[in-house]
This record gives structure tokens, C-alpha cells and sequence, in this order.
């Protein structure tokens, strides 16, 4: 936006608690925006840059889930799943990897979810991938394995008994 300080689009498509009044708006197209609840300002315009590989992976934006850690998982349209640093502006991407059994079921990321034992729950177009927190792979569910359908549009999780209910194309598993 010509205007710095304003949301980057109006095209919002997630928005999340960032701490101390503020928001992280992902938007279709243009980014992440930092927003202050307070001032009604933009703090941070963040976007993909192709000459860094630590950038955002991709500008639309489909899902956003913060961590305790003050960190952002952030779902993007192709670009897959960023991991994102605030303190030291740094993205981790993890992507489809056809030669990787151990990859992202798909780029395209609808919905992201933590369960209580850290593991985190990626919805994408073409399954349902879990990340395992300490090998940092991911191990894949489809219809093959029980979905109802490959396309994830939900996750939640019970805090209680760390039940997974999962939205998809064909139902609810």
C-alpha cells in the first residue's frame, strides 16, 4: 500500500493474537501485516522475497496459528507451511517434496492445528500431514489411510483427551 502504516489488502483471509495488542493478518495476496489494536496502525508489512530463502514462502495467506513461544505458524496458498521467527525474522519452510516420503502432503495449506504433545497438524488440499516435532517429519493421512476426503479444510483439537477432529471435503473424521 502506497500508506505504510494501513493493512497491506482488504482481502483478509486469517487473523490471530500476536501478544500485547496486537494482530497478525495474513491477507490474499500481499502478505502479513502486524497490526496494533491500540494505534489502529500497521507495525510490520512482511512479504516473499525471491532473493532471500528465510522470507515468507508465499504472499496469500490461508491459515495462521500462533505458538507459546511467541513464534507463527504460518499456511500458505503454494508456498506450504512457514515457520516464523518475530525475534529474529526468520522463515523456516517446509514444502512438497515428490522424492521425500517424509515431506508435506501438498503446498496448498488450509488449516493448521497444535495438539498438546507439540505435534503440529497441517490441513492441506491433498491430505492431512502431522509434523513430528523432534525429526521435523511429517507423516501423511489420506483417504488411502481413512480420510473421508484429501481436502482438510479444519482441524481441532480437544484440549482435554487430545482427540483430532478433522474437516474435509467428504466429512468429518
Amino acid at each position: 500500500p502506497e500508506d505504510n502504516t494501513t493493512l497491506a489488502s482488504n482481502y483478509i483471509t486469517a487473523i490471530v493474537p500476536a501478544g500485547d495488542g496486537m494482530l497478525w493478518v495474513g491477507t490474499l495476496g500481499l502478505g502479513l501485516d502486524l497490526f496494533n489494536t491500540e494505534t489502529g496502525k500497521v507495525e510490520e508489512h512482511i512479504t516473499h522475497d525471491p532473493e532471500n530463502p528465510n522470507s515468507l514462502a508465499e504472499d496469500t495467506i490461508f491459515a495462521l496459528l500462533p505458538v507459546e513461544d511467541g513464534t507463527l505458524w504460518i499456511g500458505t496458498a503454494r508456498g506450504g507451511v512457514d515457520h516464523y521467527n518475530p525475534k529474529t525474522k526468520q522463515f523456516t519452510n517446509y514444502m512438497y517434496d515428490e522424492n521425500d516420503p517424509d515431506s508435506l502432503a501438498n503446498n496448498a495449506v488450509n488449516a493448521l492445528a497444535l495438539d498438546i504433545r507439540g505435534r503440529l497438524w497441517v490441513g492441506t488440499s491433498n491430505g492431512l500431514s502431522v509434523l513430528n516435532p523432534e525429526t521435523l517429519k511429517f507423516n501423511t493421512y489420506t483417504e488411502d489411510d481413512g480420510l473421508p476426503g484429501n481436502a482438510v479444510y479444519g482441524i481441532l483439537v480437544d484440549e482435554q483427551t487430545n482427540d483430532v477432529w478433522i474437516s474435509t471435503s467428504r466429512g468429518l473424521a
